[in-house]
């Protein structure tokens, strides 16, 4: 990773292979997901799935699980980056079966094994998010966002940047 605060340890889950960095790209956007955010994530994902293309996203309700989902479905690879510690025991019968997902054939990281969710984990978690990406789209994101928050740091990376114009 080419961050200046890179983490001093990654925690995961499923298979690590190295092949799975080799060509992300970050779905990001809004926890409050519309349909036509559902519509775009249906459309796109399938087609970098078939691009060759690991989906990275933060795992957190909305655009991101939803990603993450089409990403499983269509078969794909993808990696969740959370923000909390990879074994915070926390989370619903839902995201625990969508982990399971991930894993059989991407992975879940975290940079804490304990720490529970909190408002300064979030930011964190986007950077991991962008510096593992080569390319980043928002597809739906509030002015005031995390997944804005996951494109400053992706433009000081020099990432390339993709927004999904609004219906």
């Amino acid at each position: 990773m080419d961050l200046k605060d890179c983490p001093k340890e990654i925690f995961y889950r499923g298979k690590w292979n190295e092949d799975l960095f080799a060509k992300c790209i970050a779905v990001v956007g809004s926890r409050r997901i519309t349909e036509y955010g559902r519509r775009v994530i249906e459309k796109l994902v399938p087609q970098l799935v078939q691009g060759g293309w690991t989906i990275i996203s933060g795992f957190m309700y909305g655009v991101d699980q939803e990603a993450h989902r089409v990403c499983v479905e269509c078969g794909g690879k993808t990696i969740a980056v959370l923000g909390w510690g990879i074994n915070w025991s926390g989370l619903s019968a839902e995201d625990i079966k969508l982990i399971k997902q991930i894993e059989q054939n991407g992975l879940v990281i975290s940079e804490w094994e304990e720490q529970q969710p909190m408002l300064w984990t979030f930011p964190l978690r986007n950077r991991i998010v962008a510096a593992i990406s080569q390319e980043v789209i928002v597809v739906e994101a509030a002015a005031r966002s995390g997944a804005l928050i996951t494109v400053e740091i992706a433009a000081r990376l020099k990432r390339k940047i993709w927004a999904v114009p609004g219906p």
